[in-house]
């Protein structure tokens, strides 16, 4: 509360939780001479992609494979089928939706497309989506994360 009372010159200043994000950038450019663009060099989004999924193979024994040509609701969705690595059982689908384009709404959401169910003693595999708004690679620039 002190950094936002001296930086807006008002003794009275409360810091509110909407603060903490912007207060806190200040704080840390001014004290570390930090400086969170600087930092999302190190975060291209193809490379965290690739090594999140790799995180999750390791972690939970899943086996994530590409499916180039699963129908999606956009031809920049990516459709990936999910398995358990030890039996190779599908465990679902998993689609990610990253970049902005006209119509798509502007905040990120990951939910459940269908649960997992048997249907005739057959094994109808779950399905979920992860859908964002990174900011989408260029010709001379690619996708870049903030470390958050």
């Amino acid at each position: 509360m002190e950094f936002k009372r001296k930086e807006d010159k008002d003794p009275n200043a409360v810091l509110n939780k909407w603060d903490h994000s912007f207060y806190g950038s200040k704080l840390k450019k001014q004290t570390f001479n930090f400086d969170e663009e600087k930092l999302k060099d190190y975060f291209p989004s193809e490379n965290v992609k690739v090594q999140t999924m790799n995180i999750y193979q390791e972690l939970l024994g899943l086996e994530f494979n590409k499916l180039p040509d699963a129908q999606t609701w956009h031809k920049e969705v990516s459709c990936y089928e999910v398995k358990d690595k030890q039996n190779h059982n599908i465990l679902g689908h998993f689609y990610l939706d990253l970049y902005p384009r006209p119509d798509k709404y502007n905040h990120a959401a990951a939910f459940a497309l269908t649960k997992r169910a048997v249907i005739d003693n057959k094994i109808l595999p779950a399905a979920s989506a992860m859908v964002t708004n990174f900011n989408p690679p260029t010709k001379d620039k690619p996708s870049l994360l903030q470390h958050s």
